[in-house]
């Protein structure tokens, strides 16, 4: 179990600071943690209430999948998570856009679960206030209907690139 650190504890250390929601897995802090084990960059945990951002040093935050992703690669010694071929990479974060990325699977799902009665108004919601988050990520009604389509065509499009490159390779 990590121990997490108050943001005021945080602020006097260097080294890379990773702000997550604590005790609280989410998708997005548990890919960072993924991405930085994999590299094999130590980073210090960091409570916070929602959502995830990274610190290294004196930088500037950084919040995006992308960002945390890059700086994992310019801090790490494990395997390179990016191809050094400018093509391959250029594919591989195009289609990690389309799963990370705002407007992409991950997100398009979060508006889906925002959209549904059990999530808008669960019967025990404690200290979470979904109307408050959606809020926070701007959510309107007309993104939530369009979420489980844009899932659909994200999967689509996977599925193609997979036989393509299982095509491509087996012949």
């Amino acid at each position: 179990m990590l121990k997490y650190l108050s943001v005021t504890e945080a602020r006097k250390l260097p080294g890379l600071r990773l702000v997550l929601t604590a005790n609280m897995p989410g998708p997005w802090g548990e890919a960072a943690k993924a991405v930085l084990s994999v590299r094999n960059v130590a980073y210090v945990p960091v409570a916070q209430a929602a959502m995830e951002v990274a610190v290294f040093d004196e930088e500037a935050p950084l919040i995006t999948w992308l960002d945390i992703l890059l700086l994992a690669e310019r801090l790490g010694s494990g395997p390179s998570l990016l191809p050094s071929d400018p093509l391959d990479r250029a594919l591989v974060l195009g289609i990690s856009t389309e799963i990370c990325g705002s407007d992409g699977f991950g997100w398009s799902r979060r508006l889906e679960l925002m959209g549904r009665p059990s999530t808008q108004n669960p019967p025990s919601s404690g200290s979470f206030d979904m109307a408050r988050m959606s809020r926070a990520y701007g959510v309107r009604p007309e993104a939530i209907a369009r979420a489980p389509g844009r899932m659909a065509s994200i999967m689509i499009g996977l599925t193609t690139q997979l036989r393509r490159q299982h095509a491509a390779g087996s012949g």
